[in-house]
């Protein structure tokens, strides 16, 4: 095959499978009202009093009777404080527990001891995961659980970096757009009953549905537990997993702030990106090589190619973001949409391969 053949085919699949992703984001099924079942929120944090504090001051917002509402903080082995914010916080009159993590059982990992501990202990029907450098808006809980129809198991949210009234850096309003893309074909895909994966930092699920796919423990010493957890309803029930896309029920989280932390932060999710399923590693592949033709194309001189390949991403990942964008609220981060397509493909062409090949990710 010519360049040009090659690099129009990949092209071809890159668009398709965006345009399919597309038509799973409209296929969204009509969402349940009015339940309000026992809810408990989970957060694992250790050594983040700079964070855990705004974060426990959107709970005290959140709008959900307090009767039916518990929290189970984890103190992951913190020197720093973490665990006095949420000393504090259950004294305020939360109902709700504090899990130290001083000691490690059965050889898990601090987090992984405390995430089952939690887990074990919540007494809601539905579990709330978020982490401790996390926001959550007032509407959380009612939005997700909208979603609940009888046949779901677990229901994610969307990730902001940045408020939409607030000045953010450049790199920041970046890594916004590329944490939407990421959650618009988790929900995409999940719409057209191939789940793909959620946000740690934003999903619930029903205790049932965890219990029936083998309980928490099952998560073993997986480099990501919500995965683990997400992965295992999937595979082990018939239970289905649906996305929140309202702008009331996207959590906001912290940005990288640098190249460095940035690395660090995607090297465990490339570990997960090899567990994931045939139809991800088809998706993550299409993207490697619709971008890597654009700098062979480039390389060799071919710059019309190069220019229709670039455009064809910016249609491509265009008619997948525009939906989501609109439905949080975010329509003001295309502003910046073509630096982060030249962003992606310096991403995906130098650095994903650094990040997929790297050595085991240390267990915390």
């Amino acid at each position: 095959m010519t360049l040009d053949s090659c690099v129009l085919t990949v092209l071809y699949v890159y668009t398709l499978l965006s345009y399919l992703t597309a038509r799973g984001l409209r296929a969204r099924p009509e969402p349940e009202t009015g339940w309000e079942p026992g809810v408990s929120v989970i957060v694992v944090a250790g050594n983040e009093a700079g964070t855990i504090g705004r974060c426990l001051d959107s709970f005290r917002r959140l709008d959900y009777p307090v009767d039916k509402l518990e929290f189970i903080l984890v103190d992951d082995r913190s020197g720093d404080g973490t665990g006095q914010w949420m000393k504090r916080f259950l004294r305020s009159g939360r109902n709700g527990r504090l899990i130290e993590t001083a000691d490690t059982p059965d050889g898990k990992n601090g987090r992984t001891n405390g995430f089952v501990r939690a887990c074990r202990s919540a007494s809601g029907e539905i579990l709330f995961f978020t982490e401790g450098d996390c926001e959550v808006p007032e509407t959380w809980i009612r939005t997700l659980l909208k979603s609940y129809a009888p046949d779901v198991g677990l229901a994610a949210g969307f990730i902001a970096l940045d408020f939409r009234d607030r000045r953010a850096p450049l790199f920041t309003r970046v890594q916004s757009l590329d944490w939407i893309h990421l959650g618009a074909i988790g929900s995409g895909w999940a719409n057209l009953g191939y789940p793909l994966s959620v946000f740690g930092n934003n999903f619930s699920m029903r205790k049932s549905a965890c219990v029936q796919a083998g309980g928490v423990e099952a998560v073993g010493e997986h480099w990501t537990r919500d995965f683990a957890l997400f992965r295992n309803v999937r595979d082990s029930t018939r239970w289905r997993v649906v996305w929140a896309e309202e702008e009331t029920g996207a959590v906001h989280s912290r940005a990288a702030a640098s190249l460095k932390e940035f690395y660090h932060q995607r090297k465990p999710w490339a570990a997960v990106g090899r567990d994931r399923g045939v139809m991800a590693l088809s998706l993550m592949t299409a993207a490697f090589l619709a971008r890597l033709s654009i700098v062979a194309c480039a390389a060799a001189g071919a710059w019309k190619l190069a220019l229709l390949g670039f455009w064809s991403l910016l249609l491509a990942d265009g008619l997948v973001l525009s939906q989501p964008l609109f439905a949080l609220g975010r329509a003001d981060l295309f502003r910046n949409f073509i630096l982060y397509e030249l962003t992606c493909i310096v991403y995906s062409v130098f650095f994903a391969p650094l990040v997929l090949f790297a050595g085991k990710v240390p267990r915390k």
